[in-house]
């Protein structure tokens, strides 16, 4: 999460299906553009077959008909792009209730980076099983932290009254201390048994640590995410193996990085093929909200949140209070030049060919399920400057290639799982389209629009 940086610096479907009994089926959306996430252009006019939640064939729709016992669905004027995937969440801050929200957005996988592990890992088998309805979850199981942030943290729950006191030890207890080499590698190893998809740090003390970290990861043959690292340059750390940058230059110090070092990064990443997670929706929501505004909000969270569009659960509810009262402990800081100089230095990266992945940090204050995503690219778009084509690769191949499964997901290519969006308009044209949303495919089980909006009003798990 990013709150507390600067002063903790030290660190059922439309088929009537229950999820119980949901299954693929035979699917051919018919003479649709596709617009597969590989970079090519849009190819109108095609039919795209799926079987057994795998997409089986692309035809021209001109020449080729579906077989039989194939639930055709027709989709001229409407575009298919890769199913979504939110690449920095914290689901276990929320329910089980929003599991379904993400899908009904479009997003239809996410990457968990940190909390509650045996509840995350529970929806994921479940989901995987058939038995939930939510986003493939790819997970990090427990945080590795610094001792000394810790400490703060045990510090800060015993200035606070119940129940913030319970939810600040409740994260620490969701966190593993490495504070030496040693620790690292049995944190590492302890999380590849449990089968985590990548591990993740949010704070180190020394380079040392630091390297022990990625040197064990790289043993297990897990990608590593994290904040930027203490007592290493960012470039060094991407050397070093160092997969994803979380939240990059959105500290007072980082800000202000020396261009030529914001460059020396540049080239460091390219070469070693990592990944810029910027969550600039985050910073807007829990920095530049005037305090006013967050004050209105939260007392109005049991009702219908304008941004979500629906009540916000009581978990989520009371981890936005926590964040919002931490907020006296932290130093002023003028968060407009902050966000100007991490915009420049983004921008800079984009321009040098670095390669991006859309998160939004879900869990952070008035960040929402599915919908963060929707303006996470439209910022990516409108303030860092990536095309609407580069900012929908950072939410599906780029997120594939993270994990190393691009040969399984993250574009429209036979052979690969069956997650799709289908718009009503072209979102090359504009990426705020991404939200004009017909119809989901996951895992092969279509979701019309009545379907999605059962998803997005449901109130139970």
């Amino acid at each position: 999460m990013v709150w507390l940086t600067a002063v903790l610096a030290v660190v059922g479907g439309s088929t009537g299906q229950s999820p119980a009994t949901r299954r693929s089926e035979r699917l051919a959306l018919a003479d649709v553009t596709v617009i597969d996430g590989t970079g090519a252009p849009p190819r109108p006019h095609r039919t795209v077959l799926v079987s057994d939640s795998r997409i089986v064939a692309i035809h021209d729709a001109r020449t080729w008909r579906p077989p039989e016992q194939t639930r055709v669905i027709h989709s001229r004027g409407r575009y298919l792009i890769p199913g979504l995937w939110d690449m920095h969440v914290h689901l276990s801050m929320g329910e089980a209730s929003l599991l379904p929200v993400f899908l009904a957005q479009g997003v239809t996988a996410v990457r968990d980076l940190g909390g509650d592990f045996s509840a995350v890992r529970a929806w994921q088998q479940e989901i995987a099983a058939g038995t939930r309805i939510g986003p493939r979850i790819y997970t990090a199981g427990r945080i590795l932290e610094s001792p000394r942030f810790l400490e703060i943290l045990a510090r800060l729950a015993s200035a606070l009254e119940p129940p913030f006191r319970d939810q600040l030890h409740a994260i620490r207890a969701e966190r593993i201390p490495v504070g030496d080499a040693d620790q690292a590698e049995q944190a590492v190893r302890e999380l590849a048994l449990q089968g985590v998809a990548c591990i993740k740090f949010r704070s180190n003390t020394t380079a040392e640590i630091f390297s022990a970290i990625v040197a064990a990861a790289n043993r297990v043959r897990l990608p590593v995410a994290g904040h930027s690292p203490q007592g290493i340059s960012l470039s060094e750390a991407a050397t070093a193996g160092q997969k994803s940058f979380e939240h990059v230059f959105m500290s007072p110090e980082e800000a202000t990085l020396p261009l030529a070092e914001v460059d020396r990064f540049a080239d460091a990443l390219k070469r070693a093929q990592g990944f810029l997670v910027p969550t600039l929706v985050t910073f807007h929501a829990t920095r530049l909200m005037a305090a006013e505004l967050m004050d209105q909000r939260l007392k109005a969270l049991s009702q219908t949140n304008e941004a979500c569009g629906r009540a916000v659960p009581a978990r989520l509810a009371d981890a936005w209070r926590l964040h919002r009262l931490l907020d006296q402990f932290e130093q002023p800081q003028d968060w407009v030049a902050v966000y100007q100089g991490a915009v420049e230095r983004l921008r800079r990266l984009h321009r040098a060919g670095v390669q991006f992945l859309a998160g939004t940090d879900f869990g952070a204050r008035f960040v929402c399920p599915g919908s963060g995503l929707h303006e996470e690219l439209e910022r990516l778009v409108a303030e860092i400057g990536l095309t609407p084509g580069e900012a929908l690769q950072a939410a599906t191949r780029n997120a594939a290639q993270f994990f190393g499964e691009e040969q399984r997901s993250g574009t429209i290519e036979v052979g690969k799982l069956a997650d799709m969006v289908l718009l009503e308009t072209n979102p090359l044209d504009d990426i705020r389209n991404t939200r004009r949303i017909a119809a989901v495919i996951a895992a092969g089980v279509y979701y019309d629009r009545s379907a999605l909006q059962r998803l997005l009003t449901r109130s139970h798990p």
